[in-house]
């Protein structure tokens, strides 16, 4: 997705993995610039994209296109300390009108963007308190029927997976 200029860039940070044909051994990680993985978006659209990896850099190739990356220091944050990998609870939210909620809310929030959402039997609740303007609430009917679970997350984010999800659950 390209960013008009001008606008505040959003940091997150993402995961992919894949299987390649001709891989073989421990799996190949790097961590990369987002302006590289940008890039490799487009290429991928025309098909395929080979890559080798070096000491420090990436050389990505497309067709007659050529992409050489340097790789980024550091490790990739532990996610896997804050993100749970097993969960039984599953719920089943209306796409599009959770993200009119969250674009509803989200207008009043304060610079941490931070929506407070509740999962209860059968609603999602969302909420957002403001100092200086005031709060906002909203219920969704859901599909869940597991504990309660409260969970604040920046609504951006949450937006941003919704505009590029499938489907409308």
């Amino acid at each position: 997705r390209r960013i008009r200029p001008g606008a505040p860039r959003r940091k997150r940070l993402s995961i992919a993995t894949g299987t390649g044909a001709k891989h073989e051994g421990d799996p190949i990680q790097a961590t990369l610039p987002v302006k590289c993985l940008d890039t490799l978006l487009a290429y991928a659209q025309d098909g395929d994209v080979q890559f080798v990896r070096g000491e420090r850099h990436l050389l990505f190739r497309q067709g007659h296109r050529e992409l050489y990356a340097r790789m980024l220091d550091g490790e990739f944050p532990q996610y896997q300390r804050i993100i749970p990998r097993l969960n039984e609870h599953k719920a089943q939210v209306p796409r599009f009108a959770l993200q009119a909620a969250l674009r509803r809310v989200g207008a009043i929030a304060e610079e941490n963007l931070a929506v407070y959402l509740t999962f209860t039997q059968g609603m999602l609740s969302l909420a957002v308190r403001n100092a200086t303007v005031g709060e906002a609430d909203e219920e969704l009917g859901i599909g869940y029927t597991g504990p309660e679970i409260k969970m604040c997350l920046n609504w951006r984010f949450l937006v941003d997976f919704l505009d590029e999800a499938v489907g409308d659950s």
